[in-house]
């Protein structure tokens, strides 16, 4: 009973798609158009309020709170926080993309060779050898 909410939740934007295959892109990029045209602007205030309010927080007398007690030392430097902030960052941006990349070299080649068209089997070839190193 516990995945039922998931899977109501999640239909709206698989039905279009498992009825017709014509439809579904031309329904998902008119909800994507219509989200991002009338809603952009909320998302870019959400995001500037989030920024500011962690400004403010920061700056307050909120940003000297203390965690752990009044004798306690850090574990670790301030260099060794910024360099594991940095080491998280990369990690997930080296996780993220690796999915992504062979399918926006796939989508899109890089090296149109003799009239290489994307999303074709030859287009295949170069995704694959540019992800994998090889």
């Amino acid at each position: 009973m516990s995945s039922f909410p998931p899977y109501w939740s999640s239909w709206p934007s698989s039905a279009p798609s498992s009825c017709s295959r014509r439809p579904a892109p031309l329904l998902i990029n008119a909800a994507f158009a219509f989200a991002t045209g009338k809603f952009g602007w909320l998302y870019l205030v959400a995001g500037l309020s989030v920024v500011g309010f962690l400004i403010w927080l920061a700056f307050s007398r909120y940003g000297n709170v203390r965690l752990g007690g009044a004798e306690d030392t850090p574990d670790f430097s301030y260099f060794s926080w910024v360099a594991m902030i940095f080491t998280c960052g990369m990690g997930i941006a080296i996780v993220n993309w690796a999915w992504v990349e062979p399918i926006y070299y796939y989508t899109s080649p890089a090296y149109r060779r003799g009239g290489q068209e994307s999303m074709r089997p030859r287009s295949g070839r170069w995704p694959s050898v540019s992800s994998t190193g090889g």
